[in-house]
């Protein structure tokens, strides 16, 4: 499995080390949107990305998402 390491000073002289997965979504609409993601265990995960939010999908679910459905949040 690939993964992006960051490593970056703070301002207290700190070092931050991000890991994250190397694939990101980005809601570019002017609504949050919802985002369900199935894994090959038939597992279902729920996520909310308000407008202009770019997340990176979590690593747990990377080598075994399935399929993902986007819809505009809140639809009935």
């Amino acid at each position: 499995m690939l993964v992006f390491i960051d490593v970056t000073m703070t301002d207290s002289s700190m070092r931050l080390i991000t890991i994250r997965s190397p694939i990101e979504i980005r809601n570019q609409l002017l609504t949050p949107i919802d985002i369900r993601l199935k894994c090959g265990s038939g597992s279902l995960h729920d996520i909310r990305l308000e407008p202009n939010e770019t997340r990176s999908l979590p690593l747990q679910f990377c080598p075994t998402l399935r399929q993902f459905q986007v819809r505009p949040a809140d639809f009935t």
